[in-house]
């Protein structure tokens, strides 16, 4: 999961999010639902897609100055194929 950048739809942040946090790039994403969510009191929104026909992702370096609402999430992300 993630945040939804300034100018992003919710459709760009979740493959952004995979690319980032799984190293993959999904040429689908089947969109399941949107449900209210009260993740730090903030009254938002949880986009829930999901995504197939991933592979492994080579990442760009990003632009110095660029501006990111997120920290950077460090924490471990195990890819798992579900058939």
């Amino acid at each position: 999961g993630g945040i939804i950048e300034p100018g992003e739809d919710y459709q760009t942040a979740a493959r952004r999010e995979v690319q980032e946090e799984m190293k993959l790039d999904c040429s689908s994403m089947t969109f399941l639902g949107r449900y209210r969510t009260d993740v730090n009191r903030g009254m938002g929104w949880v986009h829930a897609l999901l995504a197939s026909d991933c592979a492994p992702y080579r990442e760009e370096h990003e632009e110095e100055g660029e501006d990111v609402v997120g920290e950077a999430d460090l924490e471990r992300q195990d890819t798992e194929r579900i058939s």
